[in-house]
């Protein structure tokens, strides 16, 4: 049996985030030395690292995370190489799918992984274009994951990229890490935090080679 690849970041107090946003957070509240026992007090942002965008992230009065159908994040998932023509937002022209039959999960593998590993930003990352999120939701695409930390590029107006997949119920995953993974047919788990009523959750993600 394949293994199981995460494609989580692992959470540190240097990994990269968003921009205006707080990285992870991490205070000691108890030692083994001193007291015996080991906690720590954590705060971090909802969209920190490897993370789920829930509807209402953009879209007010729609579903929070803990509302997601939890179906969606479980099942076969396709991974796509994707080197986007001249341009930064991948297009419709760029996919190399030939039948989308099946496919209800996939994930864009760009070569932006790498980035997620450099402590600063950068806004040179590949996104989806808005042509493209409307093929997935006529496609019948459960969720999207891309490898960097936003499906859409930073400061697109009105942000017509989230707001056609979320209003469409499609899950969004990002900041995966796909440098290990090569394209092909997966199965897939992908579970956020229970966090009730908020707009998103960091994720645990893992793929497993289909035979």
């Amino acid at each position: 049996m394949p293994r199981w690849i995460d494609i989580s970041l692992p959470l540190t107090t240097t990994l990269v985030h968003w921009p205006g946003q707080q990285g992870l957070r991490v205070r000691a509240l108890e030692s083994i030395k001193k007291d015996g026992v080991e906690v720590h007090d954590i705060a971090l942002s909802t969209h920190t690292g490897t993370h789920i965008d829930a509807p209402r992230h953009f879209v007010a009065g729609t579903r929070s995370v803990d509302e997601i159908d939890l179906e969606k994040f479980i099942g076969p998932a396709v991974v796509i190489a994707v080197r986007p023509k001249n341009r930064w937002e991948i297009q419709p022209s760029d996919l190399p799918i030939r039948s989308w039959k099946g496919v209800e999960r996939l994930f864009f593998q760009t070569g932006d992984s790498k980035k997620l590993h450099q402590k600063e930003f950068t806004s040179h990352y590949y996104s989806l274009a808005v042509d493209t999120a409307a093929l997935l939701v006529r496609k019948g695409v459960k969720l999207v994951g891309v490898d960097y930390l936003s499906v859409e590029r930073k400061g697109n107006p009105g942000h017509p990229v989230h707001k056609t997949l979320l209003k469409a119920g499609i899950v969004i995953i990002e900041g995966c890490d796909l440098r290990m993974v090569k394209p092909g047919v997966y199965d897939s788990i992908a579970l956020p935090l229970r966090l009730k009523g908020l707009d998103g959750s960091p994720a645990r993600v893992l793929l497993r080679k289909r035979p």
